[in-house]
């Protein structure tokens, strides 16, 4: 494939002028692969997304490849071919089972056959979640703001004699509006994640944080707490009008602690993408590449297993 490169080049710090200089290079073109994709957990169906990977200087779009043979194993028995649902979306007809290992490959055409697989861990359990406020009031020109800070310690005990990767979750019920005879009105409530703040040595506060099927949280992993049980310390800044009506502060709000169990494979790919979001705009930084658990192919397929544990906040 030939593409064309320009070059630029300012000679001399009191130049006026610069050259411009048109190179004809012949790159080869980058192997096309299966990228498959897909989150596993015990509460949904098994779907994957199954697409053909792009080059860097390519300009088409993604091409999904709803025609693949997909084919699912659990614990290397075959169980069925998952059905095409459009857009290189595949799905299952029943829901992954914890301490099962399950098996996908994906045939097409003249691409190289690929195969992943995942095994979905028994979820660790939280032991006990203690909250202390701290209220802080702030004065600007006569105005006065007052913000509560919810200090959580979670406790956990970790499995022994293997490595453990975690993801944090902390999320609330918020209000659903609707606009009904010229007025605002609630007609139910949603669950939304909501940004924590944490010092826990367990974290890693530059590449941690991540959107892991609709929540946002943090990964960690037992390096620290390995077989042990562990209290881990994050802060949420609480403002009480997010939960209640038009202007009415909440008196009541109940918030979701989300511990999800997740694989190695899960855990690699959050901090390797993260990584490479972080470093692809320095020119000086080596590329990072994401790590994928699909063999001949790209992409990731993992899941998680959950516990969940609620706090219910009076604002009164």
């Amino acid at each position: 494939m030939k593409h064309t490169i320009y070059i630029f080049i300012i000679f001399g710090f009191f130049a006026i002028s610069s050259c411009q200089k048109k190179l004809d290079i012949d790159l080869p073109e980058a192997e096309k692969k299966i990228v498959v994709n897909g989150l596993l957990s015990t509460d949904s169906l098994i779907k994957v997304n199954v697409s053909k990977s792009i080059g860097i200087l390519d300009n088409t779009k993604i091409e999904f490849l709803t025609n693949a043979n997909v084919k699912l194993y659990k614990n290397d028995t075959f169980i069925e071919n998952l059905v095409s649902s459009g857009n290189g979306n595949f799905v299952s007809s029943f829901t992954p089972e914890i301490n099962s290992n399950y098996k996908i490959t994906v045939d097409y055409n003249n691409l190289k056959s690929v195969n992943t697989n995942t095994t979905l861990k028994n979820p660790v359990p939280i032991l006990s979640i203690d909250t202390l406020s701290e209220i802080q009031i702030y004065n600007y020109d006569g105005y006065s703001d007052t913000t509560t800070i919810y200090h959580f310690k979670l406790k956990l005990s970790d499995n022994v004699n293997e490595n453990n990767f975690y993801f944090l979750n902390f999320s609330g019920l918020q209000p659903i509006y609707e606009f009904i005879d010229d007025q605002y009105v609630i007609t139910g409530y949603e669950e939304s994640s909501f940004y924590f703040n944490s010092e826990d040595p367990v974290f890693n506060n530059e590449n941690s944080y991540f959107t892991l099927n609709k929540m946002d949280g943090r990964c960690f992993n037992d390096e620290l707490f390995n077989g042990k049980e562990y209290t881990i310390d994050f802060e949420f800044q609480y403002n009480k009008y997010m939960f209640g009506t038009f202007g009415e502060p909440a008196q009541l709000s109940t918030f979701y602690i989300n511990l999800l169990t997740i694989p190695d494979a899960l855990y690699y790919y959050i901090n390797s993408y993260n990584l490479n979001q972080y470093t692809q705009y320095d020119p000086f930084a080596q590329p990072v590449r994401i790590y994928s658990n699909v063999e001949n192919g790209l992409g990731i397929v993992t899941g998680y297993t959950l516990s969940k544990d609620s706090v219910l906040i009076n604002n009164q």
